[in-house]
């Protein structure tokens, strides 16, 4: 059994950048709702730059960052993106191993990758 921290953050208290920041580099596995996605893009001006900014977190921490989005009422796809160094394998690796943990915090979920060969496979573009 794996074991998850759920964050409630009031983004007008406290900066996307700064609690998603704080927790990737303290090593914790980042996943973000739709919601915060959307604050993240408030805050730094844009989708385009909150995908470039979380690519470079990505980046620098070595570790993924998934992003929920709803696809119906009851059903979500949960979307992997890679640190740049990362292939295709072993990002497909990582997914295989946090699938069950990603269902238990979001639900059942269609997990795909974005980045590198993958990208735009869940529609997102940087």
């Amino acid at each position: 059994m794996s074991r998850a921290l759920h964050l409630t953050v009031d983004t007008r208290q406290l900066k996307p950048t700064e609690a998603l920041g704080h927790v990737a580099r303290a090593g914790t596995a980042v996943g973000l709702t739709h919601r915060m996605l959307r604050d993240l893009e408030q805050e730094l001006g844009g989708y385009k730059r909150a995908c470039k900014w979380l690519i470079a977190l990505a980046t620098e921490t070595n570790r993924p960052i998934t992003i929920n989005l709803p696809t119906g009422p009851d059903s979500s796809t949960t979307v992997a993106i890679a640190p740049k160094t990362w292939s295709e394998e072993k990002l497909r690796g990582w997914i295989g191993g946090m699938h069950e943990e990603l269902e238990a915090m979001f639900g059942p979920a269609t997990l795909r990758a974005w980045g590198g060969p993958l990208r735009g496979e869940a529609g997102l573009k940087p």
